[in-house]
């Protein structure tokens, strides 16, 4: 994978054409947001049934019929969009809202089989029917209620968000002169609050998966699959002829925040490194969701910001993870530069991406290897000419600051503290920020949080999540009432009788045992199931017939 060239200009040039995609795969599941399809129809009685299934919604015009009535403008900006793919070839916008029912195959093989199927088998897993929910209700991630799902967030949100994006492409001239990194933003932001309040499933315990959760994945999974694409053009074909070899990475930038915040001599210079930290975050995010579209957040913690992004823009192997592709020293460079601004050279982060895979487990092992990337950081040429150092006079002494621990500090002798000027800057900063901004804010003064004995408590708790990440505690079957032990000994059958094929009828029996069934069973049925019998039979027979050990007796 390192070894190919990437083109980045070429990925600058059509990232409005991602974006396209992008907002497509954002908004292929309004169907779902019908209160009569059959998902949702017994919860709701009442609802005239205008369709039976999400993908009708498109299907038999009803999507025509609702942005026609909300005005002509909006359906012609709609139906004349086009996107342009990889191959150079344009389609239409809505044969990415049409998902599986599409007519174009690189929306039904690369978009659907390679993005959403996989995502609703990794969201959801495969929860049994009779699980149903007697009422719908959205759980935390421990399964326990958190809202219920209101008949207001459906048919009528939906009319709602027409009209909101038709007023916002209006006002804003984008009808004639679309901008479509503020398009991208306001449907996000619509679609997140609106989306957030349904479901993508009506049986427990896969309630606490909202369909923001479910669409925001498909579409940053086929975000990132595009710019691979655009990236390197060799890439199109294969994944349209094998849309499930299809994989990510995750690309972690990493460096130590709690470790910054806790330098820290006073409260203010907690606070100053918490928000720049904030600010380098949210223009990283600016850098790789859209000045180069190379993929989207999906994890933000006190080690660093994360993305799911293509498979190959990984470069030189660096222990466990790899480094960026040298075709994309330039995104490298820019991070840097935004460390540089918000820093001014303390600290600069680590950029490693994780092996590719067909999941995002590999997180888990990103992120828990934090500490140990934070001493591979990579500090631009020069950048010791950003730390600039106080000016030393007679009457003073100098030394290492006691707050950046990076800066030469120069302090009067009867001071205490040795903190450079630019510490004590951001300091005053934070002074001047409550002086003419005080009203309705928090105290910055400890003795106004004091009680009547003058004692005030700190008190700091944290979550821990590295078995979540793991996904020690997203298995399946952890989630099921299952007999893991019968499983555990249909696995053992099956790894033995994968030793003794040695011919096509024991192939044959293997692929058809009980064992293999019932294992399968536990997968979701489209993304995992009926795959399954389409590409693992046909690797396996493969993968055999290429061993010569194996000696499979062909006549049989």
């Amino acid at each position: 994978m390192a070894n190919s060239t990437l083109n980045l200009g070429n990925l600058v040039s059509y990232r409005n054409e991602i974006s396209k995609a992008e907002i497509g795969a954002l908004l292929f599941n309004l169907g779902k947001t019908h209160a009569g399809i059959t998902n949702w129809k017994k919860y709701f009685p009442q609802i005239n049934q205008l369709f039976s299934s999400y993908d009708e919604y498109y299907k038999n015009g009803h999507f025509d019929n609702e942005i026609r009535n909300i005005d002509s403008k909006l359906e012609s900006f709609i139906k004349n969009l086009n996107i342009i793919i990889p191959d150079g070839k344009t389609m239409s916008f809505v044969e990415v809202l049409k998902g599986r029912s599409s007519d174009e195959d690189f929306v039904k093989k690369v978009f659907f089989r390679g993005c959403e199927n996989i995502n609703s088998g990794i969201d959801k897993g495969s929860p049994q029917d009779s699980n149903k929910l007697d009422t719908l209700w959205i759980s935390n991630a421990f399964g326990t209620f958190k809202r219920p799902v209101e008949e207001q967030y459906f048919d009528d949100e939906r009319i709602c968000f027409f009209r909101s994006l038709h007023k916002f492409l209006e006002d804003n001239n984008y009808y004639s002169n679309p901008d479509w990194e503020k398009i991208r933003k306001f449907i996000f932001n619509e679609i997140k609050s609106w989306y957030s309040r349904l479901l993508s499933d009506s049986r427990f315990p896969v309630n606490d998966v909202t369909l923001f959760d479910q669409v925001y994945m498909t579409a940053s999974m086929f975000k990132a699959t595009l710019a691979g694409m655009f990236l390197d053009n060799s890439r199109y074909q294969n994944y349209l002829n094998n849309p499930q070899s299809i994989k990510w990475s995750i690309l972690g930038i990493q460096y130590d925040k709690l470790g910054l915040a806790e330098k820290g001599l006073k409260a203010s210079y907690i606070n100053w490194y918490r928000e720049a930290s904030q600010k380098v975050d949210k223009k990283v995010k600016n850098i790789i969701e859209l000045k180069y579209a190379l993929g989207n957040e999906v994890y933000r913690d006190e080690t660093g910001i994360y993305f799911i992004v293509p498979e190959n823009i990984i470069g030189e192997k660096d222990s466990d993870f790899y480094k960026l592709h040298s075709d994309l020293n330039k995104i490298n460079e820019e991070i840097q530069d935004v460390f540089t601004s918000e820093f001014g050279g303390e600290v600069y982060p680590a950029l490693f991406l994780t092996k590719p895979s067909r999941g995002l487990m590999n997180l888990g092992h990103l992120v828990s290897k934090a500490s140990e990337n934070f001493l591979k950081a990579e500090y631009p040429n020069g950048f010791e000419k950003n730390l600039k150092h106080d000016k030393r006079n007679e009457h003073s002494r100098e030394g290492i600051c006691q707050v950046c621990g990076v800066r030469l500090a120069v302090a009067d002798e009867e001071k205490q503290d040795l903190v450079c000027d630019v510490c004590k800057g951001r300091s005053k900063d934070r002074l001047d920020d409550w002086w003419f901004n005080s009203a309705g804010e928090e105290t910055i003064w400890l003795d106004e949080l004091q009680d009547k004995n003058g004692r005030v408590a700190l008190v700091t708790v944290k979550f821990e999540l590295g078995k979540w990440l793991n996904g020690d505690l997203m298995n399946s079957l952890a989630i099921r009432k299952e007999d893991y032990k019968s499983y555990l000994s249909d696995i053992k059958i099956i790894l033995e009788k994968i030793k003794s094929v040695t011919t096509f009828a024991s192939l044959k029996n293997l692929i058809n045992s009980i064992e293999i069934k019932n294992f399968i069973g536990l997968f979701d049925e489209k993304g995992i199931q009926k795959p399954f019998e389409n590409i693992l039979k046909k690797k396996i027979i493969k993968k055999i017939l290429s061993q010569p050990s194996n000696n499979l007796n062909q006549r049989e």
